[in-house]
């Protein structure tokens, strides 16, 4: 009877035992899969409610022969390990403000946005290709539009609003406007800025003039300012900054489509984002423009575009 005793009590402490081996395997299982779970959630939510901020900079007149010595600011951001740049992108063979905007910002060739003029009247037919400004409110980013030649409100179409300004005015003119206009009343900011001033003292006083190089300096200083200025009003988004330019020039003209006049640089840079943003190889044409800043959103729907092909 006792061997019979000790055999039964065995059997109980072995079954306690496997039961209890069940119960613990099932609850860590189970806490695996809640922590997962948790994870998921918490990832999709983080996607969801990730602040952004992407600034387009259109330095009208500035050609990539100008970078150098008297662009200290723009030189520092082609040394940076966050910065992916080009300075051999082409704008279109009419170097003029008006069509190489409109690819700028349509993703469109000049053949197929089919816009030749560079001045605006009541006589000239509304643009009626989509904008980066349309896309922006596809992918539910607020945007701002700040202009320092009025004809470029023709790129908005009908959208008016506070979040558009244009005035005709060189940049050291125009810092704090552009500082008390763009808010981060939203999570996701597009903001586009147009600046005159290398074009304006181009066709006064000559591309390469020393008159030319000083308001480069001063340009150059300005985005630097305009630059920390956003630095530190979203420091919590990632923030995507993009320079370009419509052409550059040569003796006091920019539109004959001469090297000088086509050679455009584009420059991103990325800042406090989850990795560097890269341009592709095939990027040359300043229609691809739309398709990098299309890439930064993670625009879902495919376009028709030249960039996209």
């Amino acid at each position: 009877m006792k061997i019979l005793d000790l055999f039964i009590k065995i059997l109980k402490y072995t079954f306690v035992l496997l039961l209890t081996s069940i119960f613990l395997a099932t609850t860590s299982l189970t806490l695996y899969f809640i922590t997962k779970s948790t994870n998921v959630l918490e990832d999709v939510d983080e996607a969801e409610n990730q602040k952004q901020l992407i600034v387009l900079i259109s330095m009208d007149g500035l050609g990539s022969e100008l970078i150098g010595q008297n662009t200290p600011f723009l030189s520092s951001q082609l040394q940076q390990t966050d910065t992916s740049f080009t300075l051999d992108m082409q704008t279109i063979k009419q170097s003029e403000t008006m069509p190489s905007h409109i690819s700028m910002i349509t993703g469109l060739t000049q053949e197929n946005h089919k816009f030749y003029l560079n001045s605006i009247d009541d006589e000239t037919p509304p643009l009626t290709s989509e904008t980066l400004f349309d896309y922006a409110i596809d992918n539910n980013y607020s945007y701002y539009a700040f202009l320092t030649k009025n004809k470029l409100l023709y790129l908005l179409g009908e959208k008016t609003g506070e979040n558009i300004l244009s005035k005709e005015e060189y940049s050291s003119e125009i810092l704090d406007d552009i500082d008390n206009m763009v808010e981060t009343e939203n999570s996701k900011v597009f903001v586009f800025i147009h600046l005159r001033d290398i074009d304006s003292y181009g066709h006064t006083y000559g591309w390469n003039s020393e008159e030319q190089k000083q308001a480069l300096r001063t340009l150059d200083n300005n985005l630097n300012i305009l630059v920390s200025d956003f630095r530190e009003e979203f420091d919590l988004y990632n923030r995507y900054f993009i320079f370009t330019a419509d052409h550059g020039g040569e003796g006091i003209q920019h539109s004959n489509g001469c090297p000088a006049c086509r050679r455009i640089p584009l420059i991103v840079v990325s800042e406090n984002t989850p990795t560097k943003y890269e341009l592709k190889t095939e990027v040359d044409s300043i229609y691809d423009t739309t398709c990098v800043v299309l890439d930064i959103m993670e625009d879902n729907p495919h376009r028709d575009l030249d960039c996209t092909k």
